[in-house]
């Protein structure tokens, strides 16, 4: 009875310590909570020089991954800023290669119950990669991945433009007596 007691305390500390070192200032649980610095390192070194990487516990952390409803929030344990596209795809790489979930986050995000599915996951924040670039002739545009909605219809305004309808990341633009090209 006695080996079960001590087992099953193991096993609550354990858990306990896991779970606290999630919440806790990386500074100050160096050494009790390890964090795969190694791992973190690796993808550190691939990254560009203006990429950011944040742990519970930081504010910068809290800040990117706040949303805007508690509904099956992601259980996000690391947050990649990334600060070109090819961070987007080193971080990408970085997550298949351990076998770790992630998530682009665009703002604060919705209310999909499928995001509470990912566990241990990184979130990629791609708030450093917001652009918005207008063709010279002013018929198309071009979008960072980072970009939302009111910085899209912000910078369109100032070049006498504006967009369609928002649908998700598809935006519709009202057609009248379109001629469509046959194929």
């Amino acid at each position: 009875m006695y080996l079960l007691k001590m087992e099953a305390f193991t096993a609550v500390a354990v858990w306990a310590m896991t779970s606290a070192c999630r919440s806790v200032a990386r500074d100050w649980a160096n050494g009790l909570c390890p964090r795969d610095d190694a791992d973190l390192q690796e993808l550190g070194a691939k990254l560009s020089s203006t990429a950011k990487v944040y742990f519970p516990g930081s504010s910068e952390f809290e800040d990117a991954s706040a949303r805007w409803s508690t509904l099956a929030e992601p259980n996000v344990t690391v947050v990649v800023v990334p600060g070109t596209e090819s961070d987007v795809v080193e971080t990408v790489k970085f997550a298949n290669k351990k076998d770790l979930p992630f998530l682009a986050y665009n703002g604060a995000h919705g209310a999909l119950t499928t995001l509470g599915q990912m566990t241990h996951g990184i979130e990629i924040s791609l708030s450093q990669l917001s652009s918005v670039e207008v063709a010279d002739d002013g018929k198309t545009a071009k979008f960072g991945g980072g970009t939302i909605s009111k910085t899209v219809t912000d910078e369109l305004w100032k070049v006498d433009k504006q967009a369609g309808k928002f649908i998700g990341s598809v935006i519709f633009r009202p057609v009248q007596n379109a001629d469509f090209p046959k194929q």
